[in-house]
This record gives structure tokens, C-alpha cells and sequence, in this order.
């Protein structure tokens, strides 16, 4: 009789080690698809959600800026550092000054002039458009959004999952997976 008690016992543990065991290999993912990565196709088709938000900005008076594409549409946001500060800055020149004016200008006429935003000299002035119908792809070392009247177009490194806009903008790439 002890002998059969034992193999039960036995039996018993057994069969709960070999049941746990069961259910860690249920919670482990055997998927064999890759993660999504800013050059994976899914990225490439625009299939994902990505969102590029800045990082630097060396020779373009932009404090902020972020492109947020998800589920088809795009949400532009920026904030430029206002005209008195790059004016009042002994280091720059008039002609420096005129020629930051005129890039903030027309960065801001790409991005906002489809809304009833106005530029203004306000240092906290946060401006924001929002695009339906956007699409995305990456073509070799180009990552461009498209919407029905823009098209915004950056240099896109892979390796550091970076992006440069027109301006020199440096941005960072992150994806949903």
C-alpha cells in the first residue's frame, strides 16, 4: 500500500510540474514575425503609427516640434522661439535676423496656413494642425508624409532611427509595435 501512495504522490507532482510547465510554454510568444522596426515593411507602407519628435534644432529657431501620424491621420505641432529674442540677440546681425524671420515664416506657411492660425510673438504659442487622409512611406533615405494638399519630406536614417527636416531639424522616430 505505501508503494501505491508513493507512485500516486508522485504521480501527482509529476503531474502539476508537467501542468506548469504547460502553461509557461502557453504564455511564451513562438511567433515567428519580426518586431516592427523603422525600416520594416510595415513602417515602409505607412502601416504603423509613428511619431517623430524633436531633438534638435542647431540652425532653425524652432523650440518644439512633432509629427504624430496615427490611424491615417497626421497632428503637426510646433513652437518657434520668437522674432524679439532672435532681434534682441547682440550676436545676431540684421541680415541674420531677416533671414530667420523669413524661415520661420515659411515653415510656418507649409505647415499651418490651411488653418486660421496667425504667427504671433509669443514665446509659449503653441501651433497645431491636424490632417486626415495622411499617408506615409519611406523611399530610401527619404521619409515622407503626405496629405491631400502637403507633401513634408525628410532624410532618413535607419541606423539611428533619426529624421532631418528641410529646416535641419533632428528628430527621433518612434514606432508602435
Amino acid at each position: 500500500m505505501k508503494k501505491f501512495v508513493r507512485i500516486l504522490l508522485m504521480s501527482i507532482i509529476f503531474g502539476a510540474i508537467l501542468t506548469s510547465c504547460g502553461e509557461e510554454k502557453l504564455a511564451i510568444n513562438h511567433s515567428t514575425e519580426a518586431p516592427v522596426s523603422a525600416a520594416s515593411p510595415a513602417v515602409v507602407n505607412g502601416e504603423s503609427d509613428m511619431m517623430l519628435i524633436q531633438t534638435e534644432s542647431p540652425s532653425f529657431p524652432q523650440s518644439q516640434g512633432v509629427y504624430d501620424f496615427h490611424e491615417n491621420k497626421l497632428t503637426i505641432v510646433k513652437q518657434y522661439l520668437p522674432m524679439a529674442d532672435i532681434e534682441d540677440d547682440s550676436v545676431a546681425d540684421p541680415q541674420s535676423a531677416t533671414a530667420y524671420e523669413k524661415q520661420i515664416n515659411d515653415d510656418f506657411d507649409r505647415h499651418f496656413s490651411h488653418t486660421s492660425l496667425k504667427m504671433t510673438d509669443d514665446p509659449y504659442q503653441i501651433y497645431q494642425a491636424d490632417f486626415t487622409k495622411a499617408s506615409y512611406m519611406i523611399e530610401n533615405d527619404r521619409l515622407i508624409f503626405k496629405t491631400d494638399d502637403q507633401t513634408f519630406t525628410f532624410i532618413f536614417d535607419p541606423e539611428t532611427k533619426q529624421a532631418v527636416d528641410e529646416n535641419g531639424v533632428r528628430y527621433d522616430i518612434q514606432v508602435d509595435e
